[in-house]
């Protein structure tokens, strides 16, 4: 997934539809229904979020290679700005 693809918002969004459906159907309140709805919902998006994350991961080291994501964002945005500046002296040239 890219950053882009607006996945986070996507998954927050389903998290709180399948979180409210799970805590919905609750016949009763108590310490140990409100713990069986909460492992059904985990139950039920984990997989999706494990499969989410796994091409995610994929995709960054496809794009970026396998390194840390924090020297990646600093390597890749010096890159856009040295390529930007290139770019810009060419023009002015």
């Amino acid at each position: 997934m890219l950053p882009s693809s607006g996945q986070g918002p996507v998954c927050a969004m389903l998290d709180a539809v399948v979180l409210a459906n799970s805590l919905y159907e609750l016949t009763s309140v108590t310490p140990e229904t409100i713990s069986k709805a909460l492992e059904e919902y985990k139950t039920e998006r984990m997989p999706h979020v494990k499969a989410m994350y796994a091409r995610s991961k994929r995709n960054a080291r496809i794009l970026f290679g396998n390194v840390r994501a924090s020297k990646t964002t600093a390597t890749t945005t010096k890159a856009k700005k040295d390529a930007l500046q290139k770019e810009r002296k060419r023009v002015a040239d």
